[in-house]
């Protein structure tokens, strides 16, 4: 995962994820091998999907499930200002 060293806690990992396995990925979080809200959309990127996760160790576990994973990290907003893509 690139920038891990900036994640703080509350900050979100965006996962973009092959639409052929999100199915397994949702059955993974499903059975609760991880405790951790996850939010699922569309990806812009045809046939992709995008998870986001504010579990670190969980975002950690789909990349190394997954190697092809593209990973982002949207900080917390704070104090009112916008959120910042690193």
């Amino acid at each position: 995962m690139n920038n891990i060293e900036n994640y703080r806690t509350g900050d979100t990992v965006q996962l973009l994820v092959s639409g052929s396995h999100i199915g397994a990925v949702m059955e993974d979080w499903l059975k609760g091998l991880r405790t951790c809200d996850l939010r699922v959309r569309r990806a812009k990127t045809r046939g992709s999907v995008v998870i986001e996760t504010t579990d670190l160790m969980y975002a950690a576990h789909i990349v190394q499930r997954y190697p092809d994973v593209k990973t982002n990290l949207k900080k917390q907003r704070k104090h009112g200002k916008e959120s910042i893509q690193s």
